[in-house]
């Protein structure tokens, strides 16, 4: 059975708890949208455009990508003394327990979590954090530029796992209510099939409904022949899919 915070937490400290609660729910809701939107754009066939015509996603994407490795920095790497982290409000939280029960009911919500565990990946995100978003660092921009290799970046699976574990503590340690971390819709749950999409992925429908290769069958069918050899499974899948949102059949493939 839940509990409350006033039923778990000293009384004197439930108000400064509800506010770092507050203020931390509030990151990893923009941290959850930023890891949406990261999916979907990366899920997006950009690879049927040139180069040139998909540099706005690109930059949009770096964007997003660096502002994520910066929440997770705050909200898992900073320790500065003054500042609020998920740890340091589990710390926090365990000082200040109303008494054994309430330490013990704690405990068990958090034991199966492991996020200390899973937090190990985060070494990634504040290296990166420290040497190439928040500061260049000298050194590593010599050598990387000496090898010909471009700006290292936490895999995008790394920010998606942390997201979820930061995700997941933030539930644990919410004791009135179960809190959203995201805003409806902008989730991992949510799947670029589904009837009821996002403003996002209506904007990524409208850019594919105007896209040369959704129209090629009716357009350009001599060409769509030999074009269609090339195309992936995965490409195939998404094809038909931007085609029957955009109110096209879809293509056969046998023929």
């Amino acid at each position: 059975m839940d509990k409350s915070s006033s039923e778990v937490l000293k009384p004197e400290w439930v108000k400064e708890y509800q506010e770092h609660l507050d203020a931390l729910w509030f990151q990893s809701v923009s941290l959850n949208a930023n890891i949406y939107l990261l999916r979907r754009i990366s899920e997006f066939p950009w690879h049927w455009s040139p180069p040139n015509e998909s540099l706005c996603w690109s930059l949009i994407s770096d964007a997003l990508y660096h502002n994520s490795v910066m929440t997770i920095w705050r909200m898992v790497c900073d320790v500065d003394k003054d500042v609020l982290s998920v740890r340091k409000l589990r710390a926090s939280i365990m000082r200040n327990v109303r008494d054994d029960e309430a330490r013990n009911y704690i405990t068990a919500r958090l034991k199966e979590l492991k996020f200390d565990e899973r937090a190990r990946s985060a070494q990634a995100v504040e290296q990166v954090r420290n040497e190439w978003i928040a500061h260049i660092h000298r050194k590593s921009s010599a050598t990387l530029l000496a090898q010909g290799m471009g700006t290292p970046r936490v895999p995008a699976e790394t920010l998606y796992g942390l997201a979820d574990a930061v995700h997941e503590l933030i539930e644990a340690l919410s004791f009135d209510s179960g809190r959203a971390t995201s805003y409806d819709g902008y989730d991992k749950y949510s799947t670029m099939s589904s009837r009821d999409r996002t403003d996002f992925e209506r904007v990524l429908d409208m850019i594919a409904a105007n896209h040369p290769v959704i129209n090629m069958p009716e357009e350009q069918p001599d060409f769509w022949q030999d074009y269609k050899l090339g195309m992936t499974g995965s490409d195939r899948a998404l094809f038909n899919m931007y085609r029957c949102r955009s109110g096209l059949p879809a293509v056969s493939w046998s023929d």
